[in-house]
């Protein structure tokens, strides 16, 4: 064989070598083997694929399609760039990235892991999922405890501005949460937490409403029930005005946004008839957290799951992120918005 014919030769072999390395025949040849086992028939890998190659492409585009409100690249490409190792990479530095920002603003242990579609639908904005767990983390200075987040639908980025990326999509994230008791005596003791909750206005007759103020709280878990030792007074008086008070009680999820404390107990040496303060105080401080009024035009969150333990407590939410601008490209489809309930009207089938 001369140099020449030689050269050809290895050129052909390549060529047919990469076509095998890339092409999608052999799923779906194990499609279609599932497909005429059925029937008794045995399927033809060679014959089936040479005969229907653009049905192949077709159907792999349609399938991913019908799973993303966008566009992603097409099979050839992202198959190139998981052979060459290149969406790998991307996938270590997206989540390394990720990772940085957010140690910055929470601080404590994070981990993340970013799902991509390839590396250049990662330039387009364009992630798979993400996965993200922090242990020891803070958000305005209130521990969140050990936090496990994941998002079971595409994310659509809007990069054109790097200093404030935006959502061009909603997005729902999986929230599975856990607090000691140390944290959530900490967290009490937090103003920001204290605003969140249920004020604890009281009238009293010739002076008008008056704030009362839990100061010093200290949790503790029996069974299933919370106990909460704190001293109660006005706002801004002196602690030496103050009631000390221990409170016990089981937390209920009443629907999937109000937190409440029933089966409530009263124990204080000031207190004259704790039976009837118990009921006055079960009837005040319901609902002990009300989260539709933390919703906000971006994002809300609901609880599916609220467990009290000796351990501390543990639940299971879900938070949905809207784009504050929705900037949906022409030609593209979002995910579909529910009646007129808004980002809180989030269904459990989407959880």
């Amino acid at each position: 064989m001369s140099k020449g014919n030689l050269k050809i030769h290895n050129s052909i072999v390549s060529v047919i070598c990469m076509a095998a390395l890339v092409c999608p025949q052999a799923s779906f040849c194990a499609d279609l083997s599932i497909a005429t086992k059925s029937d008794g028939q045995k399927a033809v890998c060679e014959n089936s694929a040479a005969s229907k190659p653009d049905a192949t492409f077709a159907n792999t585009q349609k399938s991913e399609s019908s799973t993303t409100p966008f566009k992603v690249a097409g099979t050839v490409s992202r198959t190139l760039q998981t052979v060459t190792g290149l969406n790998l990479l991307a996938s270590v530095v997206a989540g390394q990235a990720a990772k940085t920002v957010l140690k910055k603003k929470l601080g404590g242990n994070v981990k993340v892991k970013v799902k991509l579609y390839s590396f250049t639908d990662l330039l387009s904005g364009k992630v798979k999922s993400v996965d993200c767990s922090l242990a020891g983390s803070s958000i305005k200075g209130v521990s969140v405890g050990h936090v496990n987040a994941s998002t079971s639908q595409p994310i659509w980025l809007d990069l054109h501005d790097k200093r404030h990326i935006q959502l061009k999509t909603p997005v729902l994230v999986s929230v599975k949460a856990a607090l000691t008791p140390e944290e959530i005596s900490a967290a009490l003791k937090s103003e920001k937490v204290a605003n969140s909750l249920r004020g604890l206005n009281l009238d009293l007759p010739g002076l008008g409403a008056q704030q009362l103020q839990a100061v010093n709280p200290k949790v503790e878990f029996i069974e299933d029930d919370v106990c909460i030792q704190a001293l109660l007074k006005s706002q801004g008086a002196d602690d030496s005005t103050g009631v000390p008070l221990k409170i016990t009680g089981k937390l209920k999820l009443k629907g999937d946004d109000r937190v409440e404390i029933a089966d409530l107990k009263v124990e204080g040496t000031d207190i004259v008839e704790p039976e009837k303060f118990a009921d006055f105080a079960e009837e005040l401080l319901n609902p002990l957290i009300d989260l539709k009024r933390m919703d906000r035009i971006d994002h809300a969150f609901r609880l599916s799951s609220l467990d009290v333990g000796q351990g501390g407590l543990t639940g299971e939410g879900r938070l949905i992120i809207a784009p504050k601008n929705p900037q949906i490209a022409a030609g593209e489809s979002s995910f579909p918005v529910r009646g007129n309930a808004g980002i809180a009207g989030v269904s459990q089938k989407n959880k």
